[in-house]
Parts: C-alpha cells; sequence; structure tokens
C-alpha cells in the first residue's frame, strides 16, 4: 500500500529509541537505518522534483 502521508519523525523517534537501547553495536546499526531511512526521503524529494521538471521539458514549459 502507497501511503504519502507517512510520518518519518515517528519512525526516526522509534529507531533513536532502538539506538539507545541496543548498546554501541545496537546503537550502530539503528543508527545506520535511521541514516538510510532519512536518504530514501531525500531521493523521494529529489525524483519527485525531477519528475516535475521532466514534464515540465516534455510539455514545453521551463
Amino acid at each position: 500500500m502507497h501511503n504519502d502521508s507517512f510520518d518519518l519523525e515517528i519512525a526516526l523517534r522509534r529507531l533513536q529509541q532502538h539506538a539507545n537501547e541496543e548498546g554501541d553495536l545496537g546503537y550502530a546499526y539503528w543508527s545506520k537505518v535511521r541514516d538510510l531511512l532519512i536518504d530514501a526521503e531525500r531521493m523521494k524529494s529529489e525524483i519527485a522534483r525531477l519528475k516535475r521538471e521532466l514534464e515540465a521539458c516534455r510539455s514545453g514549459k521551463d
């Protein structure tokens, strides 16, 4: 199911809780998962921006 209203902050807080609860190795692991989630959200935004630019080019607009 595709849901554009996903609240990233809730997930990031929960991942931070996991990181804080599991010692050094757990912290490293959950911090990396958190970073990947943040990167994925950034990429999603960039893809959306690029799609808009592409559609504008295809329609002859700048």
